[in-house]
């Protein structure tokens, strides 16, 4: 006799331009689909807040610039069709029509509502107007909502009702257990539950250090970093977004090219959430830029779940000091390796119930 396997559905922002969106989307599929369920993607995305979202994406004044990210987004689309996903639709309604005995919501910064494109709120990521016979949430953020913040009332009611419930940040549980009557369990970025062996696409360079930058950085920083790289003999290459002063800026680069870059690189630049936790994933030298949008999260992976903190760049700490050395993996292993099971036994009881 065949058993049926319980059907899972994630819930999340897994097909936007963005590397760590669609990571960590992939990355809790293969889980949840290791521990023995069906799993799909829900393939659903709000009329405006797609058609905003290309917008962001790919205007740019100089057209050459343009047409790099034209090709980012056919590249992302060859990687994200790897992932098992539903039926695209607009429409809430059609998510209900898989009848997942769970939907999961996460593992991105869902639920930011002031950092959607085109909505204060995209309801279905809070499980507004989704049914099924659980509705649980896997790492999901706040972002950079602040704990003394206001949560509209729908968010709250809405979260409240879930059956489950963990986060990624110690933000996140705050605001949980000041809006809901469950307390939320923190647990690791779904990135950080499997191995990506075989994914990686090597790129066709090397001796560089991978600058993996998003926004504004100090000055002295760059110099510093400038500095370094000719000392040293190596490139600077920007992968994914512009920074005019790398040698090379790679832009039209697929989730699994990211991946082998950051595999193959000498050293790691970032003030990224994933692009910290890839640099920790393939144990390189890395120096870590914390900015004040980014503190809630990133700041939480680095001190309390990786313990890296030696490694953030500061007025007191140099890109030379921080790049002579690098984390001690065996112990940084060793602190994931707790996390990471408590996560996996998480899911499977939040699933199982």
């Amino acid at each position: 006799m065949t058993i049926k396997k319980h059907k899972v559905g994630i819930l999340t922002t897994h097909d936007e331009i963005n590397y760590g969106a669609f990571l960590q989307a992939y990355a809790l599929q293969k889980a949840i689909s290791g521990l023995g369920y069906e799993c799909l993607i829900i393939n659903y995305k709000g009329f405006k807040h797609w058609i905003l979202e290309y917008w962001y994406v790919l205007r740019a004044v100089n057209p050459i610039y343009f047409i790099r990210k034209l090709f980012k987004v056919f590249a992302f689309r060859r990687d994200q069709s790897k992932a098992s996903l539903t039926s695209f639709s607009f429409s809430k309604k059609s998510i209900n029509r898989y009848g997942f005995e769970t939907i999961v919501l996460g593992s991105d910064e869902i639920w930011n509502f002031k950092n959607c494109i085109g909505e204060v709120f995209i309801p279905a990521h809070y499980g507004i107007g989704v049914t099924a016979k659980k509705i649980i949430s896997y790492a999901p953020s706040f972002g950079s909502i602040g704990k003394n913040e206001q949560i509209p009332n729908d968010i709250k009611n809405s979260l409240n009702g879930l059956d489950a419930i963990s986060v990624r940040d110690l933000n996140s549980k705050i605001i949980i257990d000041q809006i809901a009557d469950k307390k939320a369990e923190i647990v690791v970025d779904p990135t950080l539950l499997i191995d990506f062996t075989g994914d990686e696409v090597k790129p066709a360079i090397s001796r560089y250090i991978l600058v993996y930058i998003a926004g504004k950085i100090p000055d002295d920083l760059i110099k510093q970093t400038i500095e370094f790289s000719r000392k040293n003999n190596l490139k600077l290459i920007s992968v994914g977004y512009r920074n005019k002063w790398c040698n090379s800026n790679c832009i039209a680069v697929s989730p699994f090219e990211w991946i082998g870059y950051v595999k193959n690189a000498d050293y790691v630049l970032t003030n990224m959430f994933h692009g910290t936790i890839f640099s920790v994933k393939y144990r390189r030298s890395l120096c870590i830029v914390l900015s004040e949008y980014r503190m809630n999260k990133l700041g939480y992976l680095v001190n309390e779940i990786l313990g890296i903190n030696d490694f953030v760049f500061s007025k007191d700490r140099t890109l030379e000091t921080i790049f002579s050395g690098r984390p001690n993996y065996s112990e940084v292993e060793t602190r994931l390796s707790q996390k990471r099971e408590s996560s996996l036994q998480y899911l499977k009881t939040a699933i199982d119930g």
